[in-house]
């Protein structure tokens, strides 16, 4: 009995280590076998084993879509360089008061040469095409660029660019070159209203404005300095030559068949119509926006003074002096802004034997009633106030719906909101670092409808050194 049961009991020992081993055997085959087919097999197909399928399922519009992002690739590739040419490139060619971060200049995706397009068009005028090619070295930026409509408009520019930092000051100095011409140029006259005015001498009050053309040419220097995140501070210099010409006086409205030149000021005689410019000025800039990239709320506030010396025959002396206030208020979220903004501008009269010409007051491109080539109103005070809604389409696209008005008088007190030129519109604009790229808008108002679009170019900035 006894035997028997040692017996059985060593069988079933032994059965028990047979078949722990031969279990040790096979998961260690199993083992080896699994390892063997996830070094080989992919998560795809993993997922389909699983499921017990063969092939996975395709939409019907992959091969379609495959075939697409082929023949959007090149395209692709061209767009973002050419966005990134212009958030490079745009601020050095046509903003000269301002100062880039140093992130922005420095690194361009290891690209040393860069171009753009330059577009100009309004439905009040013809086409005006051409571009701009930059080039960048270590803290030095150089570039140059152009637009042709025909050989009486027409623009060309070159510009050096060196930006450094030294004790937390951001510096940047500009130096350019500049010249061209503008065809059809459109003086109304001074004054609130022109044809009541009796400094303007009109011939025919039949004609709101007299046509010129102008030639132009001009070096300039501009330095800046960002002391903070808050204040940027700017010295502007520049010597300037500008020549009138009447290509045809037998034409009703050309200058001389509607104003008086002999009494119009700064004409010294109808065979030399021309001035001689020596300018200096002094700007401060203060700025809360945290991003001024984006669309965000802040005060925006900057004050100018200017002195202007006649040269040769220009005998004229003046001081022009003036600010521009922006308030951006957010609604409901805080990339939706209502900005209302004033633009205040003079001169000042330092020479009573020589009046100031009348090319040389101020200028209001703020005002989208009317293109820079029109000489809307002119004197001794300026103001152009608005009220825009702007909203985020995307990143770097805008909307933006104003309401422009122009105000001029010869004293400060007799400013008025009656019978003002006005302007309202919408209007789409692509940004990209501290430069709009490019701009869309249709507006109408007392001056009637206007459609514009620019492309490399500012067409609405305020700055006094880009005055055509």
């Amino acid at each position: 009995m006894k035997m028997n049961f040692k017996i059985l009991l060593l069988k079933t020992v032994l059965i028990m280590f047979i078949s722990l081993f031969f279990s040790q055997a096979s998961m260690s085959q199993t083992t080896t076998k699994k390892v063997t087919q996830d070094s080989v097999q992919t998560i795809q197909d993993i997922y389909l084993h699983t499921r017990g399928l063969q092939y996975d399922k395709k939409d019907g519009d992959e091969t379609f879509r495959k075939i697409a992002n082929s023949a959007l690739f090149l395209p692709r590739i061209c767009i973002d360089g050419l966005l990134y040419s212009f958030g490079s490139g745009a601020n050095y060619v046509e903003e000269s008061n301002i100062i880039l971060r140093a992130e922005n200049f420095l690194y361009f995706y290891n690209k040393t040469l860069g171009w753009y397009p330059k577009i100009k068009y309004s439905s009040d005028y013809k086409l005006a095409v051409g571009a701009a090619v930059f080039y960048k070295h270590s803290n030095m930026k150089y570039s140059i660029g152009a637009y042709y409509a025909n050989r009486n408009y027409w623009d060309a520019k070159i510009s050096s660019v060196y930006i450094f930092r030294n004790n937390g000051v951001l510096y940047n100095i500009n130096l350019s070159g500049q010249t061209g011409a503008i065809e059809e140029m459109k003086f109304y006259g001074y004054g609130h209203n022109p044809l009541q005015d009796s400094r303007n001498a009109i011939l025919n009050p039949n004609k709101k404005y007299g046509t010129f053309n102008q030639e132009r040419s001009k070096i300039q220097l501009v330095t800046g300095a960002q002391i903070s995140s808050l204040w940027e501070f700017f010295y502007t210099a520049f010597y300037s030559k500008r020549k009138l010409l009447i290509p045809d006086p037998n034409k009703t409205n050309t200058l001389v068949n509607v104003f008086d030149l002999e009494t119009l000021p700064g004409i010294i005689n109808q065979s030399n119509l021309e001035t001689e410019q020596l300018y200096n000025e002094f700007s401060c800039r203060f700025d809360t926006r945290s991003n001024v990239k984006e669309l965000s709320p802040g005060i925006r506030l900057e004050g100018y003074w200017g002195y202007a010396t006649g040269m040769n025959m220009d005998k004229s002396q003046f001081i022009r002096t003036g600010f521009d206030a922006a308030f951006y208020i957010p609604v409901i979220l805080r990339n939706r802004l209502i900005v209302p903004r004033i633009l205040f501008d003079s001169v000042h009269n330092q020479n009573e034997n020589f009046a100031i010409p009348f090319t040389e007051y101020m200028r209001q491109p703020a005002f989208r009633g009317v293109s820079s080539r029109h000489l809307l109103r002119t004197d001794n005070y300026s103001m152009v106030t608005s009220l825009e809604y702007q909203w985020p389409l995307t990143q770097h696209f805008r909307g933006h719906i104003f309401y422009d008005m122009l105000l001029v008088s010869q004293e400060l007190k007799s400013l008025t909101l009656h019978q003002n030129p006005y302007a309202i519109g919408i209007g789409f604009d692509l940004n990209q670092s501290h430069s709009e790229i490019s701009r869309v808008s249709l507006t109408t108002g007392s001056e009637g409808f206007r459609f514009i679009l620019t492309m490399g170019l500012s067409e609405t900035n305020s700055y006094r050194s880009n005055w055509k």
